[in-house]
Order: structure tokens, then C-alpha cells, then sequence
């Protein structure tokens, strides 16, 4: 069995933003029900299974995003107790969107994460999906790289 997780951005008291690499196999491909102040997006890198949200279940697999509103209760888990599952996961404060300096904001970027009547999973033939799981590789990518640097110096 498996089981690690991975915070690339610190998510604390001075900070608004997290993200973060989970990997799991075995009985710990789940993970408990939670929920939290920040909002959520949630890209799967591998794996199947299902995440749980406002008591409904979404089957997933590789590709497919999540997004969760702030204090929305999910949790996820495999099909079975010998899959293996990766994801990664942004979360942060809505208030860093409308504080980045962007001359053409709109709270229409925050909308999905207010919308009652969706469902939380964008599958992954939708461009948006297939764009959000590119950003957040390049954004890993990204990070990893800037850890290697740090740590050679």
C-alpha cells in the first residue's frame, strides 16, 4: 500500500493559495469526507472511481476535474481496493481571484463554484477539462523544477 500527499504551494494563515499532489494505492486509495473553507479544483492524473459530493456520487476517470464550492463536504475513493489513484488539487480563498490585477475581472469566473443545480464533474472530452488538467501539469511541472533549484543551490 501507498499513500503520499504532497503540498507544493503552502496553504496556511498568510497564504490563499494550495496546491497539491495525492497519490494513493491499495485501502488507502480513499480519502475521508472533508470539507473546508477555500474552494476547490480537482484534476484526476490516474486512477478510476468515484468522488462523493452533497451526497451524490460522480464516477471519474484519468482527465476529469472537480470543482467544489467552499465548505461543500466530498471525499473520494477507487472502484476497488487494489487500484491505484492520482490527482492534483488547487485550493484557495475566492478572495485571491478578485484580488489578482486583471483589468477585465468578473465574478463570472467564480460561478461554477456557486451553481446548485451542477454537478462538480467537468469530464475530460470537455475542452475545459483538457485545459485545466494541461495548466496543472505545467504548474506541477513548474514547481518541481523550482524545488530542484532551490535545493542544488
Amino acid at each position: 500500500m501507498l499513500f503520499y500527499q504532497v503540498e507544493l504551494i503552502k496553504h496556511g494563515h498568510d497564504t490563499c493559495l494550495e496546491f497539491m499532489e495525492f497519490a494513493a494505492s491499495g485501502d488507502y486509495a480513499e480519502t475521508q469526507a472533508h470539507f473546508h473553507s477555500t474552494m476547490e479544483i480537482t484534476v484526476i492524473v490516474d486512477g478510476e472511481g468515484f468522488f462523493k459530493s452533497s451526497g451524490a456520487e460522480h464516477p471519474f476517470g484519468k482527465g476529469d476535474c472537480f470543482i467544489f464550492n467552499s465548505m461543500e463536504p466530498h471525499n473520494i475513493f477507487s472502484e476497488n481496493a487494489s487500484a491505484s489513484l492520482k490527482y492534483l488539487s488547487l485550493n484557495f480563498v475566492p478572495s485571491f481571484i478578485s484580488s489578482l490585477e486583471m483589468e477585465d475581472f468578473n465574478l463570472r469566473y467564480l460561478e461554477p463554484f456557486y451553481f446548485t443545480n451542477r454537478s462538480c464533474r467537468i469530464p475530460y472530452p470537455e475542452p475545459c477539462a483538457k485545459e485545466v488538467g494541461t495548466l496543472f501539469g505545467k504548474i506541477q511541472t513548474a514547481l518541481y523544477e523550482k524545488k530542484t533549484a532551490t535545493r542544488s543551490r
